[in-house]
């Protein structure tokens, strides 16, 4: 190796540095040890390489698990559809159908006295009024000619 017209010979480096494995050792001999501890340095110098490490762990298998495709073994399906037939006593106080031409749909809205119920709602895809009122009277059982002597409508067209 040559260093402005001289050559310097591995043997005259060899007095300085024996072994590679000395190098630290060397550099820690040129720091005082209170230094590091008055820093608190023992604990903040690997702090960088430990959360580097981490994060790249983290990184590593967030992609390994991620890049697996998810089959489920068996779908979730209820097939237990219980039916529940409720009865209740009450007194139908009014009846109002708000018909929406627009839309092609009626709400229905029933007014109950005697009852913890007070009111009952229902949406129909049609806005004939023979066909609401037999509807209404089927679910309720009550006549159609009921019904209609206590029904109020109101058409949104």
């Amino acid at each position: 190796m040559t260093h402005k017209g001289t050559s310097i010979s591995p043997s005259r480096c060899s007095h300085r540095i024996h072994n590679r494995n000395q190098l630290p050792s060397i550099l820690l001999k040129t720091v005082p040890k209170h230094v590091f501890s008055r820093l608190g340095l023992e604990f903040w110098l690997p702090l960088p390489l430990v959360a580097a490490g981490f994060w790249l762990g983290t990184t590593w298998l967030n992609r390994h698990i991620l890049a697996q495709t998810y089959e489920p073994t068996s779908l979730l399906v209820d097939q237990s559809q219980e039916q529940i037939t409720l009865s209740l006593a009450f007194t139908v106080a009014s009846i109002d159908a708000e018909i929406d031409c627009a839309l092609g749909s009626t709400e229905v809205s029933i007014t109950t006295t005697g009852s913890a119920l007070q009111e009952l709602e229902f949406e129909y895809p049609f806005v004939e009024f023979a066909d609401i009122e037999g509807v209404i009277a089927n679910q309720l059982n009550l006549s159609p000619d009921l019904i209609r002597s206590i029904i109020r409508y109101r058409i949104d067209c």
